[in-house]
């Protein structure tokens, strides 16, 4: 069951308890936005297609990217590169592709764009 509270001037807590699921508790400026979210959550929950979003919402940038890193090698990405691409650049165990490279796909500073 949803219970919405008035916190502030402005703003709403939900807080949504239902057995079998933590508690899910969400804060929103108009009280239409909270009795909206809170709705479609209980839905979700008894439909059972309910995802906790909890984490993915605490996650910041750099713990995702770091994440990626550990958890994705470059082993598995490079049978679907090829390696003779001038775009491609590995140096020190790292990959890197130049943002900007040439009309003839050569990265810039590798090969002069037009000699004077």
């Amino acid at each position: 069951m949803a219970s919405i509270y008035k916190r502030g001037p402005y703003q709403w807590q939900v807080l949504i308890r239902r057995k079998g699921f933590e508690t899910q508790a969400r804060v929103f400026n108009p009280k239409v936005e909270a009795e909206s979210w809170a709705n479609v959550t209980e839905s979700e929950m008894v439909r059972g297609v309910f995802v906790s979003r909890k984490e993915a919402e605490n996650t910041t940038l750099s713990e995702a990217l770091n994440r990626y890193e550990s958890e994705v090698s470059l082993i598995d990405i490079l049978p679907f590169l090829s390696l003779r691409s001038p775009r491609l650049r590995i140096r020190k165990g790292r990959m890197s592709m130049p943002l900007f490279t040439n009309w003839k796909g050569a990265p810039h500073g590798e090969k002069p764009v037009m000699r004077l």
